[in-house]
C-alpha cells in the first residue's frame, strides 16, 4: 500500500472510531474536538494522516460520514410503557398541586369563613385599596430578590456547597431587606410631599407591604429546603391564626391579618435558615472558600433580579390598570388608585383554574 493509501485508511479508521464513540457527530467542529481529545496534534495530522492540520482532518472525517462511508449504529430508544408514563405524570402533577395548595386553601377559607391570610371579604374599599397597594408592591419589589436568592442558592446546592449556599442566601436576604425598607421609606416621603393617599391608608399599605415582602423572601428560603409540603403547613397555620383571632377574639381584619403574616414571617425564617445552617454546619466548607463580595454577587444575580421584578410587574399589570381606570366602573376614583371589588372577585374565581393547571406546568417543566 502506498503512503497515501495508508494515510487514507488511517483517516477512515480514526473516523470510524469517533463515530462509534459519539454515534451521530453534529458537525466538523465536534469531530475536531474528538480528534484533539485523542491527543492528535497538527504535526500528527500532517505526518500520520496527510492533512494540513487537525481541522482539515476533521473536515475529511466529516465528509466520509456525510457520504455514508462510515458505519453508524444508533441504539434503539426504549419503549416507554403507558403505566410508567402515567405514574410519572401523576407524581409531577402532585408536586405541582402541592405548590398551589396554599392558594387553594386561601380560596376555600375565603368561601367558608370570609377571611384570607391578607384580606377579608367584608373589607370596605378604602381598606381594601390600601391592602391591594401593599400586596402589589410587595410582589414587584421582592420578586426580583426572590428570583436572585433562589437562583444563587440552588446554584450552590446543586454543587453540594452548603456553606456557600447558606452564606450567599444570607447576604442576598439582607440586601433584599434593606431594599424593601428603602422602598417603603421612599414611598412615605413621596406621599408626604405629594399627598397621594391619606395617612391611614398609607400606613396600612406600608405595613402589608413590609410584612408580605418578608413573607415572600422567607418562603424563598424555605423553598431551598426542598420540602414543598412545608408551605401547606405554614399557610394553614397562619390562616388558622387569622380566622381564630377574627372570629373568636373579635379582632378586626387588619390586625388579624398582620398577626398571621408576622407569625409566618418568623416561623419561615427560622425554619428556612435553620435548615440551611444545619446543612452547612454538618458538611462544612468542602475547601477553603470565601463567600463572594457584594459587588460580585450583585453582578452575578442582576439578570435574575430584573427578570423577577419584570415578571411580577407584568403579572399584576392588569390589576394596576383596573385600579387606576374609571372605564366600565360603577363608582368613581377618589384617589389615583382605587380597588375594584367586582374585578377582584373575578380574579379570585380565575385562580381556581391556576390551581388545577399548576400540576400540568410542573409536569411539563420536569419533562
Amino acid at each position: 500500500m502506498t503512503a497515501q493509501g495508508w494515510q487514507e485508511e488511517a483517516v477512515r479508521t480514526l473516523g470510524q472510531e469517533i463515530v462509534d464513540s459519539v454515534a451521530i457527530p453534529k458537525d466538523c467542529w465536534e469531530i475536531a474536538a474528538q480528534v484533539e481529545i485523542r491527543g492528535i496534534r497538527d504535526i500528527d495530522a500532517r505526518t500520520d494522516f496527510g492533512c494540513d492540520d487537525v481541522f482539515d482532518l476533521a473536515r475529511k472525517i466529516d465528509a466520509l460520514y456525510r457520504d455514508g462511508a462510515l458505519r453508524t449504529s444508533v441504539p434503539p430508544r426504549p419503549i416507554q410503557r403507558l403505566r410508567a408514563l402515567l405514574l410519572r405524570f401523576l407524581g409531577h402533577y402532585a408536586d405541582g398541586i402541592f405548590l398551589s395548595l396554599p392558594m387553594a386553601i386561601q380560596i376555600a377559607a375565603m368561601i367558608a369563613f370570609g377571611y384570607t391570610l391578607w384580606g377579608a371579604v367584608h373589607l370596605d374599599e378604602r381598606t381594601a385599596t390600601a391592602i391591594s397597594i401593599g400586596f402589589f408592591a410587595s410582589f414587584v419589589v421582592s420578586g426580583g430578590f426572590s428570583q436572585a436568592l433562589v437562583r444563587r442558592g440552588l446554584f450552590y446546592r446543586y454543587q453540594e456547597e452548603d456553606y456557600l449556599a447558606f452564606t450567599t442566601v444570607r447576604q442576598i436576604f439582607l440586601l433584599a431587606l434593606s431594599g424593601t425598607l428603602g422602598v417603603v421609606v421612599t414611598g412615605l416621603v413621596v406621599n408626604l410631599v405629594f399627598s397621594l393617599l391619606p395617612w391611614d391608608m398609607a400606613g396600612i399599605a406600608g405595613l402589608y407591604y413590609v410584612s408580605l415582602s418578608v413573607l415572600w423572601l422567607s418562603f424563598s428560603v424555605v423553598y431551598l429546603a426542598q420540602r414543598r409540603w412545608i408551605f401547606v403547613v405554614l399557610v394553614s397555620a397562619g390562616l388558622s391564626l387569622v380566622i381564630l383571632l377574627a372570629l373568636r377574639a373579635s379582632w378586626s381584619a387588619v390586625p388579624a391579618n398582620l398577626a398571621g403574616i408576622l407569625l409566618l414571617d418568623a416561623v419561615s425564617l427560622l425554619l428556612g435558615f435553620g435548615v440551611l445552617y444545619h446543612r452547612a454546619r454538618r458538611k462544612g466548607p468542602t475547601r477553603l472558600v470565601t463567600p463572594p463580595r457584594v459587588a460580585v454577587l450583585v453582578f452575578a444575580v442582576a439578570a435574575y433580579f430584573l427578570y423577577g421584578a419584570s415578571y411580577y410587574a407584568f403579572l399584576f399589570a392588569d390589576r394596576l390598570f383596573a385600579w387606576t381606570s374609571g372605564a366600565g366602573r360603577g363608582d368613581f376614583l377618589p384617589f389615583p388608585i382605587w380597588s375594584d371589588a367586582r374585578y377582584e372577585a373575578g380574579m379570585a374565581a380565575a385562580l381556581v383554574v391556576v390551581v388545577l393547571m399548576m400540576g400540568f406546568v410542573e409536569h411539563a417543566a420536569q419533562r
